[in-house]
């Protein structure tokens, strides 16, 4: 493992920071040993990082700098030290998985839409399981008359319901409440 150290040198230094304000000079070796024991060395800062392969690299920083930098990391290790001791799984949001068509999809298509009640949309759909269930328990004629007055695509009035099914207004409103109660009663102890 090899030690390379970059100080601020703004003389002789041929390697510019990412601004370009501050210029470094690359030292390793005894070139680096000597500096780092020496009376200037001794007051300098460096964040050290051995993150690339086997060299050890270290970057002259204002002591301020420092502090923050190596709290970051001391953050960054402890949450990974957390997360492999928890078992806990980190997933990509690209990952491509297959989903219950065998079609392939990644997380990005499949996470919760803000504006989506999920809750709501599932009772909802109970709700509509449960009526469905509940209109097994009415005779034809009332299942006959509940889709004329309900019928997603055209729907009737109670006086062209009463029409189609040969029936007065009047029926079709008595009918009507008498099969509400039915569902009501379904609903809640779960029998017509």
């Amino acid at each position: 493992m090899s030690k390379i150290f970059y100080v601020k040198d703004s003389k002789n230094g041929s390697f510019p920071s990412v601004d370009g304000d501050i210029r470094y000079m690359a030292l390793k070796g005894k070139a680096l040993f000597e500096y780092l024991n020496s009376k200037e060395g001794k007051n300098k800062v460096f964040y050290k990082d051995n993150e690339y392969g086997t060299d050890r690299i270290g970057v002259e920083v204002p002591a301020k700098l420092a502090k923050k930098v190596k709290a970051e990391k001391n953050r960054e290790d402890y949450l990974e030290q957390v997360k492999e001791d928890s078992g806990i799984i980190e997933v990509s949001l690209d990952q491509t998985i297959e989903n219950s068509d065998g079609d392939e999809t990644n997380l990005y298509d499949i996470i919760k839409d803000e504006y989506v009640d999920v809750e709501g949309e599932v009772i909802h759909r109970m709700m509509l399981l449960t009526l469905r269930k509940a209109r097994r328990f009415l005779t034809d004629d009332e299942n006959r008359l509940l889709d004329c007055l309900y019928n997603d695509t055209n729907p009737l009035s109670e006086k062209k319901t009463g029409e189609v099914l040969g029936m007065t207004q009047q029926a079709v409103n008595y009918q009507k409440k008498k099969i509400f109660k039915k569902i009501r009663k379904y609903f809640e102890k779960g029998v017509c």
